[in-house]
C-alpha cells in the first residue's frame, strides 16, 4: 500500500461490511486492523474478498482473540 487514498478506499470498503465494529487501515505497515462485532457471522473468506475487491491482496491473517471465555452448553 503506497498512498493514503488507497488506504482510505480499503478502509471505507471494509467499514461497509456488516459484522465489523471498527476498522483501521495503516499506511505505515500496510495492515488492516479489524474488531469484529459481537455475534457476527463474518468469515475470513468474506474479508479477503472485500480486500481483493479493493485491488489489494490479503496475503496473511493474524487473528488475535480478546475477551472472556464463557462456558456454554457444558463446554
Amino acid at each position: 500500500m503506497d498512498c493514503a487514498p488507497c488506504a482510505y478506499g480499503l478502509e471505507r470498503g471494509l467499514k461497509n461490511m456488516e459484522g465489523l465494529e471498527s476498522v483501521k487501515v495503516s499506511l505505515n505497515d500496510g495492515k488492516a486492523y479489524l474488531d469484529l462485532a459481537k455475534n457476527n457471522d463474518l468469515s475470513l473468506r468474506q474479508i479477503q474478498e472485500e480486500v481483493n475487491k479493493n485491488d489489494f491482496s490479503a496475503k496473511k491473517a493474524e487473528i488475535v482473540i480478546k475477551g472472556t471465555l464463557v462456558e456454554q452448553d457444558g463446554n
